[in-house]
């Protein structure tokens, strides 16, 4: 191979290589941060849940917030959250990934699941914290709903108005 051939190979190359480097800069900035995962387990599911609200780890703005309010009762109305299975008179598990822990957390259904933010996993939760029950007035017989929607709000402290983003499931009894 003559000199000004291998000249002309490694110019292509660098070429090609710069080329590349600079379109893998690029799409790796285009991608943004990732998002932190919220997961539930029930038995031995293992279920991932999308972040319904989230600002790239930055404080939602009061209009982000309102826009979440809002897509969160839609969520709600439609029943479109991400379903996990459990069976009935069983606990759940819901984990977080680092980046949430190190803020903070807390979640909700019908009631306070866990109150106060926690920078750990929340290990053997009662369903009945989701599932809301009723009491018949004449009768006085006891139903639970055999679905409810659980709330997952990342957070400072459980009276902070700082919010960093909002996961939502909705937990269904099976036989």
């Amino acid at each position: 191979m003559s000199l000004n051939r291998a000249v002309a190979t490694l110019g292509a190359v660098a070429v090609v290589g710069a080329l590349t480097v600079g379109f893998s800069v690029a799409h790796a900035n285009s991608v943004g941060k990732p998002v932190p995962k919220v997961y539930v387990t029930s038995g031995s599911t293992w279920v991932p849940i999308s972040n319904t609200c989230y600002n790239d780890g930055k404080v939602l703005t009061s209009k982000q917030l309102a826009a979440c309010v809002a897509k969160v009762q839609k969520i709600g109305a439609a029943d479109t959250a991400t379903p996990v299975k459990v069976h009935p008179n069983t606990t759940f598990t819901i984990g977080v990934d680092k980046q949430i822990t190190d803020k903070g957390w807390s979640a909700s259904g019908t009631g306070a699941l866990v109150a106060q933010t926690t920078k750990y996993q929340a290990n053997n939760l009662p369903l009945s914290g989701v599932f809301a029950t009723n009491t018949d007035q004449s009768t006085g017989a006891t139903t639970t709903a055999d679905k409810g929607t659980v709330l997952i709000v990342e957070r400072k402290s459980a009276t902070s108005n700082d919010i960093y983003g909002v996961w939502m499931a909705t937990l269904k009894t099976v036989s």
